[in-house]
């Protein structure tokens, strides 16, 4: 029991830490900074905050010493049929829940996005450099320490099923609010991959695909 409780203490303290480090300086940057200063110093912040969570995250799995966790850390050869067969499988379940839920009635409002795109547009090829590459690499590898690297690994060793839904909820719940959304279909399909193949990298490139996927669809939607 007190090793259980061990556990979850590990995982809050790393989501909190994470959401600390990575979501709120940007936050309080954009309220007293606008245009293209405010861009500037939220690019700077973005990285600077990256590598301070992406150290600590790595420090915390290296101190507890836990088999299961460390096996995320070491750098491996990314598996290409793996990699398709995942992408593949994560964009068609992503468009089948999107199309099944908004059969159902629920109304997926995206404008807060189509306006972040919309400004992307206008700001400056250097800016939009920096946010694909942070959309297709930095957050991708930060997000797949935590929720498949730290949070399935800590998990997995009690009920591997288990360990894949709850980091997906918590996934989900991280990019939307919400427990059932598509990222908890990403997560899951994430999940599978990761347990299946023991390679974190390969994961870090299927979610920067999919990444890649939705920017470049909401710059053809704008």
């Amino acid at each position: 029991m007190k090793k259980t409780i061990s556990i979850f203490k590990k995982i809050i303290t790393c989501f909190l830490l994470t959401f600390a480090i990575q979501v709120v300086p940007l936050t309080v940057v954009r309220q007293f900074y606008d245009g293209v200063i405010g861009d500037v110093f939220s690019v700077g912040v973005f990285f600077l905050s990256f590598f301070i969570c992406l150290t600590i995250l790595v420090y915390l799995i290296k101190s507890w010493g836990d088999e299961t966790t460390l096996d995320c850390l070491p750098i491996k050869w990314v598996e290409l049929k793996w990699i398709v067969l995942a992408y593949l499988a994560n964009l068609v379940l992503v468009v089948g829940f999107i199309f099944f839920t908004t059969v159902l009635g629920k109304v997926h409002d995206n404008t807060s996005s189509l306006r972040f795109f919309q400004h992307l547009e206008t700001s400056g090829f250097l800016y939009i450099v920096l946010f694909w590459l942070s959309t297709t690499f930095t957050q991708p590898l930060l997000e797949e320490i935590l929720f498949r690297g730290i949070i399935l690994g800590s998990l997995e060793k009690y009920s591997p099923i288990v360990a894949i839904i709850l980091s997906a909820v918590l996934f989900g719940f991280a990019h939307d609010g919400e427990m059932l959304s598509q990222h908890l279909v990403s997560g899951i399909v994430l999940g599978i991959l990761y347990i299946k193949r023991r390679n974190l990298y390969s994961c870090v490139v299927v979610h920067g695909l999919m990444n890649a996927t939705v920017t470049y669809l909401f710059f053809l939607a704008t």
